[in-house]
Order: structure tokens, then sequence, then C-alpha cells
């Protein structure tokens, strides 16, 4: 016979709030909340684009991301200077 149960139900833990318990396993691990962090990489950086603007940064709106420092010399703008 297959007894069709739930393996996880919610928990509230006083330090951590609620949180997904997994049945499944003795111990009862708690299954950790799904992170709401943008997961690629054009998501971070309008993340940071949208803080800089908040903290009125100038140049908030250029902020980029490039593979190598090469990348970075040849996709700088003509005002910026090399270090």
């Amino acid at each position: 016979m297959v007894t069709k149960a739930a393996t996880a139900r919610a928990v509230h833990f006083p330090d951590a709030g609620p949180r997904w318990v997994d049945l499944r396993w003795d111990h009862g691990m708690a299954v950790r909340r799904r992170s709401r962090l943008p997961q690629t990489l054009e998501g971070i950086a309008a993340d940071l684009r949208a803080a800089a603007r908040e903290a009125s940064l100038p140049g908030a709106e250029r902020i980029t991301f490039y593979s190598s420092f090469e990348a970075a010399v040849r996709g700088r703008r003509d005002d910026e200077e090399t270090r």
C-alpha cells in the first residue's frame, strides 16, 4: 500500500520566521526561503544602477560589467582615463 502524505509543511521558527520543513528527512531539515535576489548579471547590474540613482551618484546609468580588464579598456568612453 502506497501512502500519499505531505512531504513538507510550514513551521514558524522564533529567530527566522516561517520556513518550509522537509518531512522526508529524519532530522526535519529546514528548507531555505527562495532568494529574491537577481540571478543574472544584467539583473544585478539593474539593481546596482537603481541603488546608485537612489544615492544620486554620478554615472549611475552607465554602470557596466566587463568580462576582463581588456574588454573594459576597449569599452571605455573617450572621456575616461585608464589607471
